[in-house]
């Protein structure tokens, strides 16, 4: 059986970081307060961070000692103060001590989110996988089942699973064959169904909304009873063809969509609130979901450049980036010229473009890469 795990939230392309080249972090001053010497290094969280200092990861915290020593072959951030690490080729959890919540046996892991997280491990009686849910002890909270399951939100993970009756739906212009135990619902945490499965594709819940793709390829949100509360019918909006996936999810009360209508199609891209109303449109091809007030959108087709544009739909820091990232505690990361410097909610340059890689961030550091 072919295990899937789907992320719902697709990130705007950036740069990889130079392979010869240390990783530190900086203070939002731009001090560096953790000398670049990890080969590898991830974004504090839980006021850790993982590090690989040779061909093992560990973790250390913001004065740069390592806390957690280099044991792990791949780490993840802490979440609810638990990280998930593997060894080998398994996945098991940590606590922020290091001691094992759950030792390494997961062919597939997810991190935690609301007392949860999405394993992948044998159904009961057979050797086929499936996944399922281990609560922050470490016991099996639902068992491993499901062809696909995400992250809980709201109260609610989006499951799939196999198997069941062949359906033929079809709207205008396509036939698509799905099975009915193929198509996605939502589980509550004690694992029942509480959105039955219906829809071909789906969203996690976020603000109190999960995007779904009804049967036909319409889309629509739909609130936790499983009511649909905005149908984009009325629009050309198809939030899972691509390009609006990420920033189609409910965030600071909107979502980014396309609201041409008509025969002829051509992109209205614009941003809709929670009552489905259109609040603001946009001259864009793409957005990032809304932080801080603000929104990441590129404009252009074979060479995208980047700017920020606000709750009302006005671009207020101009498309002059190749690169770039959302803001994070006031500041987001930008590249300019072949360098990757700050910037403030204003537009103003606060820390000098000077790195060859950077994060967001997060706890007051964040992670910059430097060349050798």
């Amino acid at each position: 059986m072919k295990i899937v795990w789907v992320p719902i939230v697709v990130a705007l392309a950036l740069p990889a970081p130079p392979a010869a080249a240390l990783s530190g972090y900086i203070d939002k001053s731009g001090k560096i307060v953790i000398e670049p010497r990890f080969a590898e290094a991830l974004d504090f969280s839980d006021g850790l961070a993982g590090v690989r200092t040779d061909k093992k990861f560990g973790y250390i915290d913001k004065t740069g000692a390592v806390v957690i020593a280099p044991q792990f072959d791949e780490v993840a951030p802490f979440r609810e103060g638990i990280a998930r690490v593997r060894v080998g080729e398994a996945w098991g959890f940590i606590d922020k001590s290091g001691k094992w919540i759950a030792e390494p046996q997961f062919r597939l892991a997810s991190d935690f989110s609301e007392g949860l997280a999405a394993i992948a491990a044998p159904r009961a009686g057979e050797t086929r996988l499936g996944w399922g849910y281990i609560d922050a002890g470490g016991k099996m909270a639902i068992a491993p089942q499901f062809y696909e399951a995400h992250s809980f939100s709201n109260g609610l993970a989006m499951v799939r699973r196999t198997g069941g009756a062949t359906h033929i739906v079809s709207d205008a212009f396509v036939l698509k064959v799905y099975k009915e135990e193929e198509a996605a619902g939502f589980i509550d945490k004690s694992g029942k169904m509480a959105i039955a499965p219906q829809f071909m594709n789906a969203m996690s819940f976020s603000d109190g909304l999960a995007c779904v793709q009804l049967p036909g390829g319409k889309s629509a949100y739909i609130d936790p009873g499983g009511k649909v509360v905005i149908d984009l019918a009325q629009w050309a909006a198809d939030p899972f063809g691509g390009i609006s996936v990420g920033a189609a999810s409910f965030r600071e009360g909107l979502a980014f969509v396309d609201t041409a209508s008509g025969f002829v199609h051509v992109p209205k891209w614009g941003y809709i609130d929670k009552s489905g109303k259109i609040a603001a449109a946009l001259d864009v091809s793409s957005s990032e979901p809304f932080s801080e007030g603000l929104a990441l959108v590129g404009k252009g087709k074979l060479r995208m450049t980047y700017g920020y544009a606000n709750r009302e739909g006005k671009v207020v820091i101009p498309h002059q980036y190749r690169f770039a990232q959302s803001f994070s505690e006031g500041l987001a990361a930008v590249k300019i010229d072949s360098r990757w410097g700050y910037i403030d909610a204003s537009g103003k340059v606060v820390i000098e473009p000077r790195f060859d890689f950077v994060g967001p961030f997060s706890g007051g550091l964040a992670r910059v890469t430097i060349g050798r």
